[in-house]
């Protein structure tokens, strides 16, 4: 019930705020998803099977001037753990600020984008989140301050953040001292081709000693990501390398997606994607490790109106050979609808 009034709180504050400002754009959108997991193909294992919303975002936008604009953004999660089925927490929630006196750039200040990679311009392609979010190396989203900017010429982008670290999930009591420092650059050498990577580094005996932080359990953090995407007419390529150390402890792996646009074909409105992942948490352990691969369509015959249709299948092969190979077959509709304010 607390939940509840929560939510209902924090939703009509925004929908007040929204309509006694200035220019406001809001918007949701919804996940709805059928899920079928099985173990041993051979037996056809059954463990799940469920229609369930395992996301769904309500955004709210307000235009302060026109050098300042904010983001609120509250993430509907559909847990199995949650109050009643389902929790709420803040995804985004920070002022950007524009027309600095270098061109072309911005600050973002409070709940902001992680740009490291591709997770802060993901566009999942298939159902399962990006490669660094899913292994964990790091949040889609952190509490921190960033300085961003374009390239002249439309020749790339870059961004230097100062993040708490620990993602958008943990504040207070759950975040050490020591802050995360962050460096992302893309850039574009020619028309169709992008390359980038991205630098995170935290220190966690920087600002206080182990003996002093109750929160520090390992003394350095550094990852670090090499990507490049190619896209022409109908095909589209993304290679992405990924390492994460963790004091002695390094982990690396690689993700691979191409997606090719029958509508640049043939004029039918469907995406056929294949997603192959490779990640070793631990490269001086063995059978630590795990590759996966998805293979699936989407639909787009709706997406003028703001609903695709995404449908795969997927399978995790373990390196521990007792562990069993895990397979999903996945139907998932997003729909989202956004709306202007004056």
């Amino acid at each position: 019930m607390k939940s509840k009034r929560i939510t209902l709180f924090l939703l009509l504050s925004l929908l007040f705020l929204s309509l006694v400002g200035g220019e406001t754009k809001y918007g949701f959108e919804i996940w709805s998803r059928y899920q079928a997991t099985f173990e041993n193909e051979n037996e056809f294992l059954l463990t799940k099977n469920q229609i369930y919303s395992p996301r769904g975002y309500f955004t709210v936008e307000p235009k302060l001037s026109d050098n300042i604009k904010g983001r609120f953004t509250l993430d509907f999660v559909s847990l199995k753990d949650g109050v009643e089925g389902a929790s709420v927490r803040l995804k985004y929630a920070y002022l950007d600020f524009s027309n600095l006196p270098i061109k072309s750039s911005n600050i973002n200040f409070g709940l902001i984008k992680n740009y490291f990679g591709t997770v802060y311009d993901y566009e999942y392609p298939v159902y399962e989140t990006e490669l660094s979010d899913k292994e964990k190396v790091v949040n889609s989203a952190d509490y921190g301050v960033s300085f961003n900017g374009l390239l002249p010429a439309g020749f790339g982008f870059y961004a230097f953040s100062i993040m708490n670290g620990e993602g958008y999930k943990k504040t207070d009591s759950s975040v050490d001292l020591n802050p995360a420092f962050l460096v992302n650059l893309r850039l574009i050498p020619v028309i169709g081709l992008t390359v980038g990577g991205s630098v995170l580094y935290e220190d966690k005996t920087l600002l206080s000693p182990e003996s002093v932080d109750s929160m520090i359990s390992d003394s350095l953090r550094m990852a670090y990501v090499g990507l490049v995407k190619y896209n022409f007419n109908f095909l589209s390529l993304s290679f992405e390398y990924l390492s994460n150390r963790i004091d002695s402890v390094i982990g690396a792996g690689y993700s691979v997606i191409g997606l090719i646009d029958a509508k640049r074909i043939a004029d039918i409105p469907l995406e056929l994607v294949a997603r192959y992942d490779s990640w070793d948490k631990n490269l001086d352990a063995t059978f630590d490790g795990h590759k996966r691969i998805i293979a699936g369509t989407n639909m787009n015959f709706f997406k003028d109106n703001g609903v695709i249709m995404q449908l795969s299948y997927d399978r995790t092969m373990y390196e521990d050979t007792t562990k069993a190979d895990v397979n999903n077959v996945i139907f998932q509709m997003k729909w989202k609808f956004s709306n202007t304010l004056q």
